[in-house]
């Protein structure tokens, strides 16, 4: 079975803890262990409530899920798999992203992006702050370590 790693209980930056066996049968063998890791975590909160989604940090800019994202401010989405893009709407509000291209279209509109979207393990990241603020949230980032980041966002109150 499938067992998750073991989190600390104070666990600030990600750090897990695991243990696995090799079966016997690869004895012999070469065997590649493949560890990733980040150098700090990103919190991101809406209207005080932490969000459960993973926060990239791209070039400066906070970066997370589309789907998690709009799904956060009840967007409907669209996901367009032959041109790579992705379609939000809100309350007289369209967003229109694509992979790789720093044009976005808000309401039909040009906008330049500070980063593009990005597929990142089969998810596509895109910029927090232009969302938030493109759909009238207030945005706040706060380093409140040398590893931590805390992002808050206020919306609709």
């Amino acid at each position: 079975p499938h067992l998750p790693p073991h989190v600390p209980e104070d666990n600030p930056t990600g750090v897990y803890r695991r243990s696995f066996e090799v079966p016997a049968s690869w004895k012999g063998r070469r065997i590649v262990l493949h560890i990733a890791g980040c150098e700090g975590a990103c919190y991101v909160y809406l209207n005080g409530e932490r969000l459960n989604f993973e926060a990239v940090v791209i070039q400066g800019n906070t970066m997370v899920p589309f789907r998690d994202l709009f799904g956060a401010f009840n967007m409907s989405v669209d996901w367009n798999q032959q041109t790579r893009t992705v379609t939000a709407k809100k309350e007289g509000v369209t967003i229109q992203l694509t992979i790789g291209s720093t044009t976005a279209y808000v309401n039909g509109e040009k906008q330049e992006l500070l980063v593009a979207p990005v597929a990142v393990n089969g998810k596509t990241f895109v910029n927090l702050r232009f969302i938030s603020e493109t759909i009238g949230a207030q945005v706040q980032y706060q380093k409140v370590s040398p590893d931590v980041a805390e992002v808050r966002i206020t919306y609709g109150n």
